[in-house]
């Protein structure tokens, strides 16, 4: 089943919980990644929590990955998209709801919307973010 077929079938309350998740345990990234030398940018969106209900939720989506890590005390469990289309579906259809991730999902996608593989440029306030926690 494609990405936006299964969006689509979502109730109003399964959106609200995908967005709320994203948004509380979500992270939407742009990493640097290294093909034969040449540096490429690609977006990802990773959620990385102890297991419990949301897995079932996400792996009932039917996209993205799931990888498993134990460690001494707990099971921890990360779900991972990768694709680019995909992920522009989801940011399309997810950020009209999203509250704290808003301002991140909006940067991504319009940069995947520019079909670049450079980084986008981080605008002051970020940069001020994170110089403030050095």
């Amino acid at each position: 089943m494609q990405i936006e077929e299964r969006l689509s079938e979502l109730s109003e309350l399964e959106r609200g919980y995908l967005a709320g998740l994203l948004d509380c345990a979500g992270s939407f990234q742009i990493r640097s990644h290294k093909v034969k030398g040449k540096k490429y940018y690609v977006p990802r969106i990773v959620i990385k929590r102890y297991s419990g209900a949301w897995e079932e939720f996400i792996e009932s989506l039917g996209f993205g990955r799931f990888y498993y890590k134990q460690d001494k005390c707990q099971h921890q469990t990360a779900w991972y998209m990768y694709r680019s289309k995909e992920i522009a579906v989801l940011l399309e259809f997810i950020t009209p709801h999203l509250r704290i991730r808003k301002e991140r999902a909006l940067v991504i996608l319009n940069w995947l919307n520019e079909g670049t593989s450079k980084a986008p440029p981080l605008d002051y306030a970020v940069l001020q973010r994170r110089r403030s926690l050095l």
